[in-house]
């Protein structure tokens, strides 16, 4: 079994008291960041590693949200 996965429209409710932004505006952060045409660029053609495209996803998604 993986990792349990957020759903990104979750998100922004669970951590509302926490954002540097709007709920509304974190959900669009969110679903920008995490288009499979972002994973698929990154990984399968510039070969970023699965590990780098986790860390570099979640750092991005802090310093936006947080």
């Amino acid at each position: 079994m993986g990792r349990p996965r957020a759903r990104p429209r979750e998100v922004p409710r669970r951590l509302e008291g926490e954002l540097a932004v709007t709920a509304t505006r974190a959900l669009d952060i969110l679903l920008a960041c995490m288009v499979a045409e972002v994973y698929r660029t990154l990984v399968l053609e510039r070969g970023w590693s699965l590990d780098e495209y986790e860390r570099w996803l979640g750092d991005a998604l802090i310093a936006q949200l947080l």
